[in-house]
């Protein structure tokens, strides 16, 4: 299955790093591995929180709204993932070609589940 590009145009790894590099830079935000994996936590309680909304709602409207809500925390945790690989020195094209790798093992092996 392939989904469909937005047509606004691909947004890349890259471009989310610059946005953590100028956000970081001009809010003087820490580059701290232990304070970033902290606001992930803390992303995933909302990523949680709205999936779970949307799970447990019978009301059209209010699904789709957590639906839109859960869209904008699971970018916060993407920009998170993006600025601990910063914090660590790990770049947009590494974490890209590591997700190639593991696509390529995960479409290989046979899960147990």
């Amino acid at each position: 299955m392939t989904l469909p590009r937005s047509p606004e145009g691909n947004l890349t790894l890259f471009d989310v790093a610059n946005n953590v590099a100028h956000l970081v830079q001009k809010n003087g935000w820490s580059e701290d591995v232990f304070e970033r994996i902290t606001f992930m936590a803390s992303e995933l309680g909302e990523i949680s929180k709205e999936a779970l909304a949307i799970q447990k709602s019978t009301d059209p409207d209010k699904r789709e709204a957590a639906r839109k809500r859960l869209a904008v925390e699971l970018f916060d945790m993407l920009w998170n993932v993006v600025a601990l690989g910063k914090s660590c020195q790990v770049s947009p094209a590494e974490i890209e070609q590591a997700a190639r790798t593991k696509m390529k093992l995960n479409d290989s092996r046979d899960f147990p589940y």
